[in-house]
């Protein structure tokens, strides 16, 4: 009997591979692979994410690193002038700015001594002098950005929570600066770091961007370090669609995450269908949802697993299966969540020409749940957009930073129509 039972677990999981490959083929083809290779181990990791085996871990693979994770949502180059070269809206400049520069967060974050306190006064001159400023979505610790850049964290900096880093030159050494999340204090940190930053930034001669700070006065801001673009004012219409309305869409995301539609037991419940595996359930809405959660109890994959590798496994869960129907938008980590021992919540939102797209159930693209190194749980919604050749003339940022008080951001609202028009929200500086 039981021979009978390994057997038929043995069917499904080389079922599962097969699935899996095909699925990883498409994400590569997406945004959100970021067009990085594919390699096996990443395969065996998704794999042992349903199913409950060891895979390989991104922790054993250090040479496969989740570069396309850690792109930020603006970047901002400054000269030796003090003008900036900023990217926040062109998709495809991001990436390769993202190339030219990380590096030199890699070496900064690496090699970074004992960090110090500093004024507000100096931060801002940090930002001002030659360099380079990342900043992401949300706070994201520098531990988990240090895996995704491939460097190693000092235990000084291991546990900082930042959403702003900064490579700057000062007097002939290159500083790392950040923010401190939880305190709201500025740090600056030596490091070894060689790179002759006048030299990479004077290579980005265009004045398209500023700070808040710098052009709306001695207002107070709840966001002074806000980057600004001061050229672009038009942003483009959004076309979307629910991709799961196509049946083959449907059997083959059904098919990845295990469950045969027409073998698999199933009943109608609202807007939607009920599928009840072996050891899964799975929620397939009308409106493109897909609701998954394991019902058995596996041993723990991953022991001890923390927050950059449980970060990683779900990117790869959701790249692997929505990366092929997003369209022109990317899927981008949003936050972190711990629950309780080794367990993790963890959520992405999607974006697209810089704009979030927030959605009408609770904002976020997907919701996965890692517990002991495995995918538990995930709320999945699906969908596809694609950049209208129509355009919106919002108000210019600067005008709009000062209304607002510097913390907006560039908008779209997802209630299930077939057009998303962009617009300037308010939000709090760590939204």
């Amino acid at each position: 009997m039981n021979n009978r039972k390994n057997t038929s677990e043995l069917l499904k999981n080389i079922v599962i591979v097969l699935l899996v490959i095909s699925a990883l083929f498409l994400g590569w083809q997406s945004r959100l692979f970021g067009n990085s290779s594919v390699d096996l181990s990443t395969v065996s990791d998704i794999v042992g994410n349903l199913t409950g085996g060891s895979g390989n871990g991104s922790q054993s693979n250090p040479e496969n690193k989740p570069t396309g994770a850690a792109i930020p949502v603006s970047i901002a180059v400054t000269g030796s002038s003090g003008t900036h070269y900023g990217v926040k809206y062109d998709t495809t400049e991001m990436k390769v700015l993202y190339g030219n520069t990380v590096n030199l967060f890699a070496e900064a974050l690496g090699s970074a001594l004992t960090p110090f306190e500093i004024n507000e006064q100096t931060w801002r001159e940090a930002l001002t002098s030659p360099g380079v400023c990342f900043e992401y979505m949300a706070p994201v610790h520098l531990f988990v950005l240090g895996g995704w850049y491939g460097a190693e964290t000092t235990a000084d900096l291991r546990n900082v929570l930042a959403r702003r880093l900064c490579v700057a030159a000062d007097n002939g050494i290159n500083r790392l600066y950040y923010q401190d999340e939880n305190t709201g204090r500025f740090y600056a940190a030596d490091t070894s770091s060689k790179t002759s930053l006048t030299s990479l930034a004077d290579t980005y001669s265009v004045d398209n961007a500023a700070y808040a700070f710098e052009r709306i006065g001695t207002q107070t801001f709840e966001d002074p370090y806000m980057l600004l673009m001061t050229v672009e004012t038009q942003h483009p219409v959004i076309d979307a669609d629910n991709p799961l309305s196509d049946e083959n869409n449907q059997t083959k995301v059904l098919q990845l995450l295990g469950i045969n539609e027409n073998a698999t037991p199933h009943y109608p419940v609202v807007n939607g269908i009920q599928y009840v595996g072996s050891n899964v359930n799975v929620g397939l809405l009308t409106d493109g949802t897909v609701n998954y959660e394991r019902t058995d109890n596996p041993a723990a994959s991953v022991t001890g697993i923390d927050e950059s590798a449980a970060i990683e496994m779900a990117r790869l869960q959701v790249s692997s299966l929505m990366g092929a129907y997003c369209g022109d938008a990317a899927v981008y980590f949003d936050s972190i969540s711990a629950i309780g021992g080794d367990s993790y919540r963890i959520f992405f939102k999607y974006i697209i020409a810089g704009g979030r797209i927030y959605l009408n159930q609770d904002g976020y693209a997907a919701a996965v749940t890692v517990k002991n190194g495995i995918i538990n749980k995930m709320e999945l919604h699906f969908r596809h957009y694609s950049i209208a050749n129509e355009k919106k003339q919002l108000m210019p940022e600067i005008q709009t930073a000062a209304a607002a008080g510097g913390a907006f951001i560039l908008s779209y609202s997802d209630n299930g129509r077939d057009s998303l028009q962009p617009s300037w929200v308010a939000v709090s500086p760590n939204s």
